[in-house]
């Protein structure tokens, strides 16, 4: 089965899924290109109806500028996301949590003899480490569980924005609300793709968090067991809250500047062009 579009930093999807996205891209891309040369038109027209008075010619050579750099967002645009997408992956943490608390303490020289000591002393011991074992396990599937849950959530979002994308580049060339359709998308496609940074942020701290409870034994008095709980139920509500933790590090403003930049290119090239086109006005008879 050949896959042309796969996102590295999803989690693992069906194979079927993949190609269903990509196929459902291909159409709406060549939707996008057939009709993208109607709505330049109607860009030219409204900018010539609400400037025909200057005829400023460095408006509409922005308008064409721009038209191409549109026809290569969406001629490339399986590849622009793929690209993005291994970027956000390579940011992420990979590393496991238990490696990284066993191979720490090992380093340290910490010591862990969980049996030192008398015959029921090490049967006593013994039964309170499978104890906490499993409540460790159980809280571990909660967190694990959780954090999985998010990614799939993430999976699905995306995946209704990938497509959605070209529809908002074609729809940012109305005038009105239609606008800035283009920059809302941007923003939301770059918010919900960081969520992988967070969620494995979450996943190695989850992961430490057992280990090292395990290793040092630190479930001892029921103040520790009460912290432990609180602690668990902190990660819970942190991991929900993923999208409001990544919005807070990424920062609307942020992108929202960095899409008008990106914007505001074809403005610049259309104003240099303009200085290189030397324009006459037409002289009125006296």
């Amino acid at each position: 089965m050949n896959i042309d579009f796969i996102l590295s930093s999803f989690p693992p999807l069906p194979e079927g899924m993949w190609v269903a996205t990509s196929g459902m891209l291909d159409a709406t891309l060549s939707k996008c290109m057939k009709l993208l040369g109607g709505f330049v038109t109607l860009k030219m027209m409204h900018d010539w109806y609400e400037n025909y008075e200057e005829m400023n010619v460095a408006m509409h050579i922005r308008t064409m500028l721009r038209a191409l750099m549109m026809v290569v967002f969406f001629r490339y645009y399986k590849q622009l996301l793929m690209y993005f997408d291994h970027f956000i992956d390579a940011l992420c943490i990979h590393d496991n949590g238990y490696d990284l608390v066993f191979d720490k303490l090992k380093r340290q020289g910490a010591p862990y003899e969980p049996f030192k000591g008398g015959f029921f002393k090490s049967i006593w011991r013994a039964w309170r480490m499978l104890v906490d074992l499993v409540m460790q396990i159980v809280v571990l599937f909660t967190h694990g569980g959780l954090i999985r849950f998010m990614h799939y959530m993430r999976a699905i979002s995306m995946l209704v924005m990938v497509q959605v994308g070209p529809l908002a580049a074609l729809l940012s060339w109305l005038p009105g609300p239609f606008a800035r359709a283009f920059q809302q998308w941007s923003k939301s496609y770059v918010t919900v793709s960081c969520w992988a940074i967070t969620l494995q942020v979450f996943w190695v701290l989850s992961q430490s968090f057992g280990a090292g409870v395990m290793a040092t034994g630190v479930l001892e008095g029921p103040g520790a067991r009460l912290g432990y709980a609180l602690l668990s139920i902190a990660m819970v509500l942190a991991i929900l809250m993923t999208p409001s933790w990544t919005a807070k590090f990424i920062g609307g403003d942020m992108l929202g500047g960095l899409v008008s930049g990106l914007q505001g290119w074809a403005v610049r090239a259309g104003q240099l062009a303009m200085k290189k086109i030397p324009v006459k006005k037409p002289s009125i008879p006296k």
